[in-house]
C-alpha cells in the first residue's frame, strides 16, 4: 500500500480498472490541439485572400520603371485548402468528442457509471442508446463530408482554364459540417447531463 495516496479516489479503485482516464480525456490537448492551429492558418488563409484577389496581372504603376507584381490570383487555391481545413477540424473535433461520449455510454469504459446512464432499469428508457446511435452517424457524415475535395478538380471553358480550384464546392461542403458538430455537442452534453443527474 502506499501510505501517502491513503484516503485518496486513486487508493479506492479497483485494481482492474485503469489508473488514468482513457485517451479521448488524457491526450485531449494533443488532439485538439492541431485543430486550433489549423483553424487559425485557415482564418489567415482567408483574410490574406480576400484582400489580394485580382481577375488580371496586378502591375505596380506608382514607380518610375512599372513592375508586373502577379499574373492574377483568382484561382482561389488558398479558400479551398481553408475550408478543406475547417472541415476536417470539424470532423477531428466530433471524433474526440464521440469517443468520450460512447466512454461514459459504454459501461465497460465508464468507470462505475449505470449501465447506459440511467439509475431506473435499462427496459425503461432509451435515450442513451439513442443518444449513442446519433452520435454514431453525426461522427460518420462528419467524416464523409471531410473528404478533399480540391483532388477533383478538371479542366474547364473549353480548357482555357486548364486548372481551376473547387473553392464554392469545398465551401459548401464546409457549411454544413458547423451544423453536425453543433448536434453531437448537444448530443455529447445530454449524456454528460445524465451522468451528473440520472433519473
Amino acid at each position: 500500500e502506499v501510505h501517502h495516496l491513503s484516503g485518496s479516489f486513486t487508493q479506492g479503485l479497483n485494481e482492474a480498472s485503469l489508473f488514468q482516464d482513457r485517451y479521448s480525456i488524457r491526450t485531449a490537448s494533443q488532439w485538439l490541439g492541431p485543430v486550433l492551429e489549423d483553424l487559425s492558418l485557415a482564418n489567415s488563409q482567408i483574410t490574406i485572400e480576400l484582400n489580394s484577389a485580382t481577375d488580371n496581372s496586378l502591375i505596380d504603376a506608382s514607380i518610375p520603371q512599372p513592375r508586373l507584381v502577379h499574373a492574377g490570383n483568382f484561382q482561389a487555391k488558398a479558400i479551398t485548402s481553408a475550408v478543406e481545413k475547417i472541415r476536417q477540424s470539424a470532423q477531428s473535433m466530433g471524433r474526440i468528442l464521440f469517443a468520450q461520449c460512447i466512454e461514459l455510454i459504454n459501461a465497460a469504459t465508464s468507470r462505475g457509471l449505470p449501465r447506459i446512464l440511467l439509475a431506473a432499469e435499462a427496459s425503461e428508457s432509451f435515450i442513451t442508446k439513442g443518444t449513442d446511435i446519433l452520435v454514431v452517424s453525426l461522427v460518420s457524415e462528419l467524416g464523409f463530408h471531410s473528404n478533399p475535395v480540391a483532388s477533383h478538380v478538371q479542366a474547364a471553358e473549353i480548357d482555357n482554364q486548364a486548372v481551376n480550384l473547387l473553392a464554392l464546392i469545398s465551401a459548401h461542403y464546409t457549411l454544413d459540417s458547423p451544423e453536425m458538430q453543433s448536434q453531437l455537442s448537444t448530443a455529447h452534453f445530454v449524456a454528460v447531463c445524465q451522468v451528473l443527474g440520472p433519473k
